[in-house]
């Protein structure tokens, strides 16, 4: 666990912000007008959408494949790079979403999504590797056609990292 704090920072501090809102949400601590943007707007609730979970499941699976993918992209991309990506994958994710939805949604598989388009991408040298991630990315845009999924928030995360890769393919050119 040490290593993991010291190599990832990043990724362990944002795991352990999505397990702290899934916490206090359970202890009251956290109100669900936060964490529920109405369809549509855009507002504090839209953004926080994105690191709230009501459902230990939801947040496991999505903790669990963060915890993979992510202190790869860190050590990849630099701390700095890394946070600042994440950070406009969120926010893209939701800006390009959000009008678009007729129900609520809520967790961090949009941006996951994105890392994992922008880890195919950066790692593209590594094929196999890349392949694996674009192999995950399939796997969850056809689970976001399930009934509860948000198969829009899904793509839209999928998009972000796509145009978060094409932004630093023309910062490193």
């Amino acid at each position: 666990m040490h290593d993991f704090l010291r190599l990832a920072p990043i990724t362990a501090a944002i795991i352990l912000l999505n397990i702290l809102v899934f916490v206090g949400y359970h202890l009251g601590l956290v109100p669900i007008t936060w964490m529920l943007a109405s369809p549509g707007d855009i507002n504090f609730a839209t953004f926080f959408a994105h690191i709230s979970h009501i459902d230990l499941l939801h947040l496991a699976m999505n903790m669990v494949i963060f915890g993979q993918v992510g202190p790869i992209l860190e050590r990849q991309l630099g701390a700095p790079m890394y946070l600042s990506s994440l950070m406009v994958i969120l926010i893209l994710t939701a800006l390009l979403g959000q009008p678009f939805l007729d129900s609520y949604t809520l967790g961090f598989s949009g941006v996951l999504m994105g890392l994992l388009v922008l880890g195919a991408g950066t790692m593209s040298h590594y094929r196999s590797f890349s392949q694996q991630l674009l192999v995950l990315v399939a796997v969850n845009l056809v689970t976001g056609l399930l009934p509860g999924i948000s198969f829009l928030m899904h793509f839209t995360g999928a998009v972000s990292g796509g145009l978060v890769f094409l932004g630093l393919q023309k910062l490193s050119a």
